[in-house]
C-alpha cells in the first residue's frame, strides 16, 4: 500500500495537484501506522503533509480530516512538538464550521482524543480521564476503531496514575469492543496494556493470560506489537522474583 501512495504523491507533485499530495500523504502516514513497523518512514511524510496543510490554511481551505491525520502521526513521532497543541485547536475550529454534522462530529472526538493523548504525555492524568470519560458517554456514535482508541488512552491514563484495576478493565473493554466488531489490529496493544494493568494489580495469573493471548498471535504479530512481549516477560519475573523474596 505505501508504494502506491509514494507513487500517487509523485505522480500528483509533478501534476502541481496540491490536493492529491495531501491525500497521498494522508493514505501513507495511515497505511504505516496500521502496519506499525519502523514508524521512522512516518517523518517524510508528516513534514510534507505540515507543509502543505500550511498552505492550504493561507489559502483558506483547511481539511481537519488531514490535519487530524497528520496530529495521529505526530504524537506517535513526535508529541512534545510545540506546534501540536497549535494544530489541534485549528483543526477544531475547521471542523466546528463544516456543514457536515456527522463529519464534523467524528473528526472532533478524533481530536478531543488527541487532547486527552497530549495530556497523556505531559502528565495530566486528571485531563486524560476527564477526557476519556466524556469519550466514553457518546462511545455508541462512534466507530469500532474509535471506541477501542477511546479504551487503550483510558488504559494508558489509568496505568501511569496508578488505578491498575480501572486500567484492566479498560483494556478488557476494548478487546470486548475488538471481537464483537471484528477490528483485530489493536489487539497486540490491548493484550500488552492489559498485562501491564493486571500485574501492577498484582493479579499475575491474569497477566500471565493476557501475555500468553499476546505471544499465541506469533508471526500474526506486527514488529511493534512484538516489541511488547520481551517488556511484559521481564515484568512477569520481576514480579516473580519479589514474591520468592
Amino acid at each position: 500500500a505505501r508504494s502506491q501512495f509514494a507513487l500517487a504523491y509523485e505522480g500528483s507533485h509533478r501534476a502541481g495537484d496540491a490536493r492529491g499530495m495531501t491525500r497521498a500523504c494522508c493514505g501513507m502516514i495511515q497505511a504505516t501506522i496500521l502496519e506499525f513497523d519502523d514508524l521512522t518512514f512516518l517523518d517524510r511524510w508528516i513534514g510534507a503533509l505540515a507543509e502543505l496543510l500550511s498552505g492550504s490554511e493561507r489559502g483558506g481551505a483547511v481539511d481537519p480530516a488531514a490535519v487530524a491525520i497528520l496530529i495521529r502521526a505526530l504524537l506517535l513521532r513526535d508529541p512534545g512538538n510545540e506546534k501540536l497543541p497549535q494544530w489541534i485547536d485549528r483543526a477544531e475550529r475547521v471542523a466546528r464550521a463544516s456543514p457536515d454534522s456527522r463529519v464534523a462530529s467524528a473528526i472532533l472526538a478524533e481530536l478531543s482524543l488527541a487532547r486527552a493523548m497530549l495530556a497523556l504525555y505531559r502528565g495530566d492524568f486528571t485531563a486524560v480521564e476527564a477526557a476519556s470519560g466524556a469519550l466514553r458517554a457518546r462511545a455508541a456514535e462512534r466507530s469500532a476503531d474509535m471506541r477501542i482508541a477511546i479504551e487503550i488512552a483510558a488504559a494508558l491514563g489509568n496505568i501511569f496514575d496508578g488505578s491498575q484495576e480501572a486500567a484492566l478493565h479498560a483494556a478488557r473493554e476494548g478487546l470486548t469492543i475488538a471481537e464483537t466488531q471484528g477490528v483485530r489490529a489493536y489487539d497486540g496493544w490491548l493484550r500488552a496494556l492489559a498485562s501491564a494493568a493486571a500485574l501492577g494489580a498484582g493479579d499475575r495469573e491474569s497477566a500471565r493470560t493476557e501475555l500468553s493471548a499476546l505471544e499465541s498471535a506469533g508471526p500474526r504479530l506486527r514488529r511493534g506489537d512484538q516489541a511488547f512481549r520481551p517488556g511484559a516477560r521481564v515484568l512477569d519475573r520481576r514480579d516473580q522474583c519479589e514474591i520468592e523474596s
